[in-house]
C-alpha cells in the first residue's frame, strides 16, 4: 500500500472493530520462545474540530530502545508543544526509521460521517467509546505486526480520554498479560506516545490541507472565523449543507443552524439507563467484531 493512501473508518465498518482474537497452536507455540519485549504509545488528533476526521494512531519500538533512545533519534515529543513544520520534520524521519524497522505505527480515520452518525444515533454511542474501541483496535493490531517481527507487546500508554482510571481498568480487563499505563498528558511523558500524537497530528493536518486547497475552510475548529464562514456558506435552510462528506453533523455549531430542534431530540435518557442491552443492535457499536486489516493505514 502506497503511503500517499489515507484508509478511513467509514459508519459501515466501524461495525468490525473492537472483539477479541483467538490464539492458534501456532501462536501459543511461539510464547515458548525468547520473544523481544516491545512497547507502545496511542494517542488521537482531531476530538474537537466541526471539519474533518478524528485519526487515532498507535506507534511502537523495542523496549530497549524506549525513553531517551527514541526521543534522542526522532526527537520526538508532545505534538502540540512543536510547530507544524517540526512535527512534520519529524515524521518524515519517523518514516526513514520505519523503514528500517526502528519503530511502527498505524492510525484508524474515524470519518466525519461515522462520528456523526454514532452520536446522532439513539442510543448515542459517545466518541469516548469510538475512541476506546480504536485503542483496542490498534493495540490487537500491533500485537500481530510485532509478533511478525518475532517480538511481544509488553507496555502500552496512552493519552486518557475521559477519566484515566476507569479507562485504564477498561483496557486492563480486555488485556490482562500487557502492562497498560493510561495518563493525561501521556502525550507529553512518554516519548513513544509523542511518537504516537505526531502520527495523528500530522495525517489530520494533511487532510485539512487538503480541503483547504479547494476553498477556505480554516482549520475546522467552530472557533475559527473561516471556518464559521465555510459552514455558513455551505448550509441551506431547507436543504442543510451541501458538499458536506467532512462535515460533523452532530456537532452544536451544525445543529444549532436547523430552525427545527425537535429534529435532534433524543428520547427519555433514565429509559436509556435501565436497559442494559441498549447498545446490543447498535449499528455502529465496535464492541463484538474485529476490524479487518483493510481499514487501518498501515505504516509498518
Amino acid at each position: 500500500m502506497k503511503e500517499s493512501e489515507a484508509i478511513t473508518l467509514k459508519p459501515s465498518e466501524i461495525t468490525n472493530l473492537g472483539q477479541k482474537e483467538e490464539k492458534d497452536d501456532l501462536g501459543k507455540n511461539k510464547r515458548h520462545k525468547a520473544l523481544t519485549p516491545y512497547v507502545m504509545g496511542i494517542d488521537e488528533a482531531g476530538r474537537g474540530p466541526v471539519l474533518g476526521p478524528m485519526v487515532y494512531a498507535g506507534a511502537f519500538v523495542r523496549k530497549e530502545d524506549d525513553g531517551d533512545i527514541i526521543k534522542k533519534r526522532l526527537h520526538v515529543d508532545d505534538s502540540k508543544a512543536l510547530t507544524d513544520k517540526k512535527r512534520r520534520e519529524i515524521y518524515k524521519t519517523m518514516k526513514r526509521a520505519r523503514k528500517e524497522k526502528f519503530i511502527g505505527y498505524a492510525r484508524i480515520d474515524v470519518t466525519p460521517k461515522t462520528i456523526s452518525e454514532a452520536l446522532l444515533w439513539n442510543p448515542k454511542y459517545s466518541l469516548n467509546e469510538v475512541s476506546h474501541d480504536c485503542a483496542m483496535a490498534l493495540i490487537r493490531k500491533c500485537q500481530r505486526k510485532i509478533e511478525k517481527r518475532g517480538g511481544e507487546l509488553v507496555h502500552v500508554y496512552v493519552d486518557t480520554v475521559g477519566r484515566p482510571e476507569k479507562y485504564q481498568l477498561k483496557l486492563q480487563k480486555e488485556f490482562p498479560e500487557l502492562n497498560i499505563v493510561v495518563s493525561k498528558k501521556a502525550d507529553a511523558i512518554y516519548p513513544i506516545v509523542g511518537a504516537a500524537s505526531i502520527v495523528a497530528k500530522v495525517e489530520r493536518d494533511m487532510f485539512i490541507d487538503q480541503l483547504k486547497a479547494k476553498e477556505n475552510t480554516g482549520s475546522g475548529y467552530p472557533s475559527d472565523p473561516n471556518t464559521k464562514k465555510y459552514i455558513t456558506s455551505k448550509f441551506n435552510s431547507f436543504f442543510g449543507f451541501r458538499e458536506a462528506d467532512h462535515v460533523r453533523m452532530s456537532w452544536a455549531t451544525i445543529r444549532d443552524k436547523y430552525p427545527d430542534k425537535d429534529y435532534w431530540s433524543d428520547d427519555d435518557a433514565s429509559t436509556q439507563k435501565k436497559n442494559p442491552t441498549r447498545y446490543q443492535n447498535h449499528p455502529f457499536t465496535v464492541r463484538h467484531s474485529s476490524l479487518s486489516d483493510g481499514h487501518f493505514l498501515d505504516n509498518f
